[in-house]
Parts: C-alpha cells; structure tokens; sequence
C-alpha cells in the first residue's frame, strides 16, 4: 500500500512540476511576444516622431527660403527704383 501511495504521489509531483514548467514556457512565450510588440511599437513611434520632425524642418527651410526670395525681390526693386531716379 505504502509503495503503491508513495508511486502515485511521486507521479502526481511530476505531473505538477511538468504542468508548472509548461505554464512557465508559455508565459515565458507570452512576455517575449509582448517585448517584441513593444519594441515594433516603439520603433514605429520613432520612426513617425522622426519623419514629422524631418517634415516640420523641410517647411522650416522651405518657409525661410521663401522669405529669403521675396527679400531679393524687395531688394531688386529697390535697386531698380533708384537706378530709374534721375
């Protein structure tokens, strides 16, 4: 009886200790998954954040270049003007 009840227990134990290492697997699974997400996720954003501020800073030129050229027109007419004074 002893041995039969210290077989069955033995076989219980390895039956939790393979049902623990399984959900440990795959949480394990689960948590990797998640960090990959997480990592795409944040390269993603970065990506975004980056192209927006590539963005913001092309408008920025091209606002400046715009002044610039409409300070060239201003100064050219100008000079016209007082080449034209008697």
């Amino acid at each position: 009886m002893r041995v039969e009840t210290f077989r069955q227990d033995e076989a219980l134990l390895q039956v939790r200790a393979l049902r623990q290492t399984e959900v440990l697997l795959q949480a394990e699974a689960l948590l990797t998954e998640v960090l990959l997400q997480v990592k795409a996720l944040l390269t993603g954003a970065s990506l975004q954040a980056e192209a927006l501020w590539t963005d913001e800073l092309r408008i920025e030129v091209l606002h400046a270049e715009a002044l610039q050229t409409e300070a060239l027109r201003a100064e050219a007419l100008l000079r016209a003007e007082v080449s034209l004074r008697p």
